[in-house]
């Protein structure tokens, strides 16, 4: 139970991000909290968000209040910020957009506990200088 899945995508065929897709939705929340489409090729910030928007397009308004998507890329930017350390937050690799049926995430992990880790997160980035966090994105290649 509380699976994660994670599915390589190698194009941006909207057949095959439909039916996967399709397949998150029909799982239970309970049996799989989330699904990774990790995409191979290098699709840029722009190509991702186009991912989204075709993934919201999916939805019923029902499902949307279910269900969330991150999106993690090597050009994320945190909006207009004075702080750049928070670009880094959803930075990766490679590009990813995280599926999550929010129902099983509250469920399993209390707010006290995101709190925590979102607090975590903030004072881990702040101990570090942007040049050692390129390093280390640059190390996950």
């Amino acid at each position: 139970n509380n699976t994660l899945e994670y599915i390589e995508v190698d194009s941006l065929d909207e057949q095959f991000i439909k039916t996967v897709f399709s397949r998150f939705l029909k799982v239970e929340a309970s049996m799989q909290h989330s699904m990774l489409l990790i995409f191979g090729n290098e699709l840029t910030w722009d190509e991702i968000l186009d991912v989204e928007g075709l993934l919201e397009l999916f939805l019923t308004s029902e499902q949307a209040e279910l269900i969330k998507f991150v999106i993690f890329h090597p050009d994320y930017e945190h909006g207009e910020t004075e702080n750049e350390l928070l670009h880094y937050t959803n930075k990766s690799p490679l590009p990813v957009i995280q599926l999550l049926h929010l129902d099983a995430v509250n469920q399993s992990v209390p707010s006290s506990v995101v709190e925590k880790i979102l607090l975590n997160n903030e004072k881990n980035l702040s101990s570090r200088s942007v040049t050692e966090l390129n390093r280390l994105l640059d190390g996950c290649k």
